[in-house]
C-alpha cells in the first residue's frame, strides 16, 4: 500500500497544479492514479472533450454523472 501512496504523492507533486488548473475535484486523484498505473483508458465512457467556434479557442467538456 505504500508504494500506492507513494506513487499517487508522486502524481500530486508533479501534476496537481494542472488539476487544480483544469477544475479536476480532489476525490478523483486517487482514481486518475490508479488508471494510469493499470493503463486503463476508458475515459471515453466518462467525458468528451468537443470543440466549439469562438474567438477564444476554448474547450467544452461534457462530463456525464457516472465518474467513479
Amino acid at each position: 500500500m505504500a508504494d500506492n501512496n507513494d506513487g499517487c504523492n508522486q502524481l500530486l507533486q508533479t501534476h496537481q497544479l494542472q488539476f487544480v488548473l483544469n477544475s479536476i475535484p480532489k476525490h478523483l486523484y486517487r482514481c486518475l492514479y490508479e488508471k494510469m498505473k493499470n493503463e486503463i483508458f476508458d475515459s471515453v465512457s466518462y467525458f468528451q472533450i468537443c470543440p466549439v467556434d469562438d474567438d477564444d479557442e476554448e474547450f467544452y467538456i461534457s462530463l456525464h454523472m457516472n465518474l467513479q
